[in-house]
């Protein structure tokens, strides 16, 4: 019975020694069944790793075209140093200090801007050339207040610094009346270099003011391959009559500004 048992025992030690030797067992020894399990194994594992190389190489050249269409469309703007426009305020993110868009200095202390680019958290004024101690810092928002056709919200706000910013900033004065037979001036957001932004010239659209939905707006056609953004300013003769309503991509060149 002791005999019977120790020849079992000794069957299973085997067994498990086989099966701990397995990847150790030469490849002269192997069966067909086992070379040819390895070679699959192989292979699909060769052609995993080639997969994933091809795919990480198909992104990265997406992202660099996606890039260079970006440049490229930065670059097709007339560009203007910011220090020379010291009525625009570039209005940045606290958190993330990204330039969300650029507003209009009306006076010493407020600022006129779209309502959405301040609707991401709290914001801080920058005007004036970068290179000015005095400016480079920046003026915190103190109060917004939104402004009202009536009883329904313009998309506009009026953003109010206690501090007053007349040693960084020039007053903008608001149109009245459009020409139409006069040049307007698309001023944008500046580029991540954070010196420069463009400026655009536009071409006035006739607009039919019966429909609610295009009450006190100006719509422009662009001819430049440079994009505009929301809360970009209409200037007619160093005036302001309008700030964009929303972001409008090459492709799309007609934007309505709200006036």
């Amino acid at each position: 019975m002791n005999d019977a048992n120790n020849r079992v025992v000794e069957n299973i030690k085997e067994a498990y020694e086989f099966n701990y030797n397995v990847i150790n067992t030469p490849w002269d020894d192997r069966s067909p069944k086992s070379k040819i399990g390895i070679v699959g194994l192989l292979i699909s594992i060769l052609v995993t790793i080639a997969a994933c190389v091809i795919f990480n190489i198909v992104l990265h050249f997406q992202k660099t075209e996606h890039d260079k269409d970006d440049a490229d469309a930065e670059i097709k703007c007339h560009l203007v140093k910011m220090g020379d426009h010291r009525y625009v305020a570039r209005i940045h993110s606290v958190e993330t200090q990204e330039v969300l868009c650029v507003g209009a200095v009306i006076s010493a202390t407020i600022v006129l801007a779209n309502q959405i680019c301040v609707q991401s958290g709290s914001v801080v004024l920058r005007i004036g050339s970068v290179s000015e101690p005095r400016c480079k810092k920046g003026f915190p928002v103190d109060r917004y207040e939104v402004i009202y056709q009536g009883v329904t919200p313009s998309g506009l706000v009026l953003l109010t610094i206690n501090t007053n910013m007349a040693h960084c900033s020039k007053i903008m004065v608001v149109g009245d009346t459009l020409e139409f037979n006069m040049p307007v001036y698309i001023l944008g957001r500046p580029l991540p270099n954070g010196k420069l932004m463009p400026w655009q010239p536009a071409k006035l659209m006739v607009v039919d003011k019966k429909h609610s939905s295009l009450e006190n707006t100006i719509c422009v056609t662009c001819h430049t391959g440079c994009p505009i953004r929301v809360g970009d300013l209409l200037l007619q003769r160093n005036k302001l009559f309008g700030l964009a309503i929303t972001n409008t991509p090459i492709q799309n060149r007609t934007n309505c500004l709200r006036n």
